[in-house]
């Protein structure tokens, strides 16, 4: 009776593993393929500041930015969090344009608390949070971690830029 048991429930536990190996297996999949890139730039910003260079996958210095790029977002963790916040300044962001015209933007993410006073009027304070990104694909949009993209967002692309 025993032996009659337990093949069912190794049967059952085999399925369960595998099930759980392909649901991870998806969860890791490519966001972005780097070939699916056609270039990239950093815009925003103060009005005046001025914008890197176009990154372009089909030349040697932009196909290396393009590619460390898509690999910081695809290893990126989605977490919870705002991912819209208006107007709240002038963020530097990250425009990727795919090779089918469409664009992907990735931006600081921010952590805002609306208030509103006694007299009716409102206010609103957004604080960046540390080591995180908003990534907008179409109406989509989802807050991940990945600290390198944010450090290299606030200041080195301009360092990679003046070494090229």
């Amino acid at each position: 009776m025993r032996k009659i048991v337990v093949f069912p429930l190794i049967v059952l536990i085999i399925i369960v593993m595998s099930t759980c190996k392909s649901n991870l297996s998806a969860s890791n999949r490519q966001l972005l393929k780097t070939e699916e890139i056609a270039s990239l730039q950093i815009v925003g910003g103060l009005p005046g500041t001025k914008h890197s260079p176009l990154f372009q996958n089909t030349d040697g210095n932009g196909k290396t930015t393009v590619t460390k790029i898509a690999s910081w977002i695809n290893a990126s963790k989605p977490i919870r969090g705002q991912t819209e916040y208006g107007k709240h300044g002038y963020p530097m962001v990250v425009s990727l344009k795919m090779n089918d015209g469409k664009m992907i933007t990735v931006e600081p993410a921010y952590d805002c608390v609306s208030k509103t006073n006694t007299d009716g009027s409102g206010s609103k304070t957004c604080t960046p949070a540390k080591n995180e990104i908003v990534i907008s694909k179409d109406s989509n949009k989802i807050r991940a971690e990945s600290p390198e993209l944010c450090k290299w967002l606030s200041d080195g692309w301009e360092e990679e830029n003046n070494s090229s």
